[in-house]
């Protein structure tokens, strides 16, 4: 006897074609090489920042961020960094009596099927505006901290 294709049916065989990549035995998440935040705003800022790693808070920390050419770029490195599990970052702030938010996570990044080729870390970048906190990521096939340190421009 032939099973009648429900609603139920469709929606459950959907749900396991889209979380098939992540449950499968692909490579385990990106590790979380450093954390940059750039102030665009036109007055300093406190940034509070909090970072998940795996399922425990690892980081819960307000960062101030100045907005004077040449010194708005805080970059965040710590020894708990690199293992290539789950990472979460959010970050708040207020700018000009506005509160701002954002996050994201290891699941934002690109090649989340779990196949991320050469690369092993990514850095997660915060850009704080007047009126959004933007992020972004990038990528590295090394989980060590970069040797230069980049432009506080």
């Amino acid at each position: 006897m032939r099973e009648a294709l429900t609603r139920r049916r469709v929606l459950a065989a959907c749900g396991a074609v889209a979380t098939a990549g992540c449950l499968s035995g692909g490579d385990p998440p990106l590790g979380l090489q450093q954390i940059e935040i750039t102030n665009y705003a036109d007055t300093d800022v406190t940034v509070d920042v909090t970072v998940v790693k795996g399922e425990e808070i690892v980081y819960d920390s307000t960062i101030p961020v100045e907005s004077e050419h040449g010194h708005r770029v805080v970059q965040i490195r710590r020894d708990w960094m690199g293992d290539r599990v789950y990472y979460e970052g959010r970050f708040s702030t207020v700018v000009n009596g506005q509160r701002l938010e954002a996050s994201s996570d290891s699941f934002a990044l690109v090649g989340d099927d779990g196949d991320y080729g050469e690369m092993a870390c990514f850095a997660l970048h915060a850009d704080v505006y007047p009126d959004e906190i933007l992020t972004a990521h990038g990528y590295s096939d090394t989980c060590e901290p970069p040797t230069t340190e980049t432009s506080t421009e």
